[in-house]
């Protein structure tokens, strides 16, 4: 590495979109700078250039939350089918909540919770728990995921040299969390070239 100061940590790129970066201080500075006067990162990072390169978040999912009533008992295990997944939760409040996720939306950036998706979760799980119909909603939110525009993940080297991305694994992230760490150790400490397929370049053929 050359002997200048390195920065390293996450910025975010617009609601629920969050990048790696590892860079030379110098080189991003009034970017940085300017990002962090907006209070995020925005939606854009640089993957052809200084100009940046927008990356859609257009996964859009809910989740509601569910409170037992007096009498009944909270499942156990997680519970998977029709499309859902229910998560017991029993350390939530006096018997517990019981997590019923997620729908998958194309819907840009708008986090609203809709009543659409509500009856879809609460519905879904109904048929798996048909006493779930009895049960109280608790909460409901919405949240984005980060998502390439050709739905594959960014990982490696971006066009600016410094600048590493992670991101855009879309409903995966969590579950692909250790194999990409290592993987993005490896390219930033030049163990791996990484895939090609995977280039965060490839949108401008310059990979």
């Amino acid at each position: 590495m050359p002997s200048a100061q390195w920065v390293f940590g996450t910025g975010h790129l617009g609601t629920g979109h969050w990048a790696l970066f590892m860079t030379l201080l110098n080189t991003l500075k009034s970017e940085l700078d300017q990002m962090s006067q907006a209070g995020t990162l925005k939606k854009e990072l640089p993957l052809k250039g200084p100009q940046g390169a927008v990356v859609e978040v257009e996964g859009k999912g809910e989740v509601i939350m569910l409170s037992p009533p007096p009498g009944q008992v909270m499942p156990a295990p997680v519970v998977w089918g029709e499309d859902v997944y229910c998560v017991p939760r029993p350390h939530l409040g006096e018997r517990g909540k019981l997590l019923i996720g997620a729908t998958v939306q194309e819907e840009g950036f708008d986090t609203s919770p809709t009543a659409q998706a509500r009856d879809q979760l609460w519905a879904a799980a109904g048929k798996l728990m048909p006493s779930l119909k009895d049960w109280i909603l608790a909460d409901h939110w919405a949240g984005l995921r980060p998502k390439s525009p050709d739905g594959l993940p960014l990982l490696g080297q971006s066009a600016l040299p410094g600048v590493f991305v992670a991101g855009g694994q879309h409903r995966n992230g969590i579950l692909f969390a250790p194999a990409i760490a290592q993987e993005m150790a490896d390219i930033v400490l030049g163990k791996s070239q990484g895939l090609v397929e995977f280039d965060p370049r490839r949108f401008s053929g310059e990979t």
